[in-house]
């Protein structure tokens, strides 16, 4: 599983403004990406947003992103990518 010592998650602090989503619960999606290739590393997550009590409503979280297995064994650079979704599945942002 790789060195005993080695960081295997990182923790991420998210902050999102929404408006005009009152009463819906966005979903927040991740994946990683090697740097070198741009491929996809292998660990993804979901995290369903709070129910947003206004029209103009801002969402925060703390959530885990695993670190790939190639990082692990090989050191590999890597990133995370985010996009967010309404209920319906329409994507209303990515980043980067």
């Amino acid at each position: 599983m790789g060195p005993a010592d080695c960081q295997c998650a990182y923790q991420y602090s998210v902050r999102i403004d929404f408006v005009g989503l009152q009463g819906e619960s966005p979903v927040v999606d991740w994946w990683t990406v090697y740097s070198a290739s741009g491929l996809d590393a292998g660990t993804s997550g979901k995290v369903v947003t709070s129910t947003m009590l206004y029209n103009n409503d801002t969402w925060t979280d703390t959530f885990n992103v695993t670190k790939p297995i190639g990082a692990v064994t090989s050191g590999w650079q890597w990133y995370t990518d985010f996009a967010v979704y309404a209920p319906d599945g329409t994507e209303l942002a990515k980043y980067p």
